[in-house]
């Protein structure tokens, strides 16, 4: 009878313990259970490994893939979907609210971009607001601008607004608490002195706010509206008591730049030699009067110009940089007549105007 027990009993065949179940069907049991209990504790990794520490034959090993498959990784990748899900609605959400503050930014600035003559998209990207936006609010409050503000704004090129600060630094529009330490001197004293005019809005200007003004006029011609030049440095001549001083040449030297330009040749004349009587050693009038009377093809006259120039300070690379400007100006007929004239007067010094044919 012993014998006949013994021999109904089954063993797990892969581990040998006398079991109920058939095959190898106690361990998996077993192997399954511990795997769904480290699960249910999110210990996947140490589900993981101890899947991948049993050994068995091609059965046991190709129903362990499927059963790790069913209960550890569907599971997961189940849970990261839904949680991608999640997120990309969370994404969406974040997306919608982001636009609708750029857009409320972007109304904000519409008239600034208009009023700077910049784009809106310079003021405000996919980010935000930028650099530029901050500066342009204080310029709306005509705040303080930072020396290294100047510098970034004219390293983005942005020449019209510099041109309109400096205009307001010109006409006094900063309130004396606002204007930067580095042009404070601007307004420092309000009495009438010698070197002193009215502006057209009847204000006190000295000499110091006639350099705003010329670098205005300066920023205004890079931004190629020379007629905004001329135009505000119109303002203050019939207030002016026209006197010799390096001031009121600039402002004649930017305003004669602005008419040259604009290929009003009598008037930028008028203007440089106006600059150069009131500052006989100014460089830049010298190198303005001598690209005029190279525009007129009185090249002569236009080349001592350009050597007074240099000998007052002016780098000798400024009157080529204005020759090569009139050439690239110029009509075939004018470019062939300034050629001749520089390669018959020195051909090795002026060899790359062979360039311009």
């Amino acid at each position: 009878m012993i014998d006949i027990l013994k021999n109904m009993q089954k063993y797990c065949t892969k581990c040998g313990i006398i079991t109920n179940s058939d095959g190898d069907l106690h361990c998996r049991t077993t192997l399954l259970s511990e795997v769904k209990s480290l699960i249910n504790k999110k210990k996947y990794k140490e589900a993981e490994n101890l899947v991948s520490l049993t050994r068995g034959d091609s059965n046991w090993e190709n129903w362990k893939n499927k059963m790790i498959e069913r209960f550890l990784y569907e599971p997961i990748k189940h849970q990261k979907k839904i949680e991608e899900q999640l997120n990309f609605k969370e994404t969406l959400a974040s997306l919608a609210k982001k636009e609708l503050i750029l857009d409320s930014s972007r109304k904000q600035f519409e008239n600034e971009a208009n009023k700077y003559g910049v784009r809106l998209t310079d003021i405000v990207d996919d980010y935000g607001p930028t650099a530029l936006a901050s500066i342009l609010l204080k310029l709306n409050e005509r705040k303080n601008i930072e020396k290294n503000e100047i510098e970034w704004l004219e390293s983005k090129k942005y020449y019209y607004l510099l041109g309109k600060y400096y205009y307001w630094l010109y006409k006094g529009e900063l309130h004396y608490d606002q204007i930067p330490n580095w042009s404070k001197e601007i307004t420092k004293n309000t009495n009438v002195s010698t070197n002193s005019i009215l502006s057209g809005n009847g204000k006190i200007v000295d000499d110091n706010n006639l350099w705003e003004l010329s670098k205005s006029c300066k920023y205004f011609r890079k931004a190629k509206k020379p007629e905004m030049a001329i135009e505000i440095s119109n303002g203050f001549e019939p207030y002016m008591e026209i006197k010799p001083s390096k001031e009121n040449s600039a402002v004649f030297t930017s305003k004669g730049g602005a008419f040259k330009d604009l290929r009003k040749i009598d008037s930028a004349k008028k203007c440089a030699q106006k600059a150069i009587e009131l500052n006989k050693d100014s460089f830049h009038a010298h190198n303005l009067l001598g690209a005029i009377y190279f525009l007129e093809n009185d090249f002569e006259t236009g080349m001592y110009h350009f050597v007074k120039a240099i000998e007052f300070g002016s780098n000798p690379r400024n009157h080529e940089l204005e020759i090569k400007s009139i050439l690239e100006e110029s009509d075939t007929v004018s470019r062939k007549k300034i050629r001749d004239y520089l390669l018959e007067k020195d051909s090795n010094k002026y060899a790359w105007v062979s360039d311009f044919k």
